[in-house]
């Protein structure tokens, strides 16, 4: 009964040290004005938020699969003193290769969010 306490103990260990560490670059623009600048070390499935006061709010939860991380987001606009949700993006993009978000209408309020992601 001990080593199989053991061996799962191993194993829960194991596939703790399992997530792969990863860096966030982040770009932020409103009408094509940067506004926030930001790296962020992470792990896989570990949301991550990014904030650039009274402006816009990014949560972003990269998944590794390969050579492929899934960005799963959210965008938030700040609007009559608080941040609002307006856009739920998700995409796929390999490491090391930038990708872009944009969202808006040209002209009235466009944001765009650029970023890459890497291992560490």
């Amino acid at each position: 009964m001990k080593k199989l306490g053991m061996v799962l103990l191993s194993l829960a260990a194991f596939g703790a040290s399992a997530a792969e560490s990863l860096q966030l670059d982040l770009n932020l623009y409103l009408n094509n004005q940067l506004v926030k600048t930001h790296a962020v070390k992470t792990e896989e499935d570990k949301t991550q938020t990014v904030t650039a006061d009274d402006i816009l709010k990014f949560d972003v939860t990269p998944t590794l699969n390969e050579q492929t991380v899934t960005l799963t987001s959210a965008l938030y606009k700040f609007e009559n003193g608080s941040y609002n949700k307006f856009q739920e993006p998700k995409l796929m993009v390999n490491l090391n290769e930038p990708a872009t978000i944009e969202v808006g209408t040209e002209g009235v309020e466009v944001y765009k969010i650029e970023i890459t992601a890497s291992k560490i």
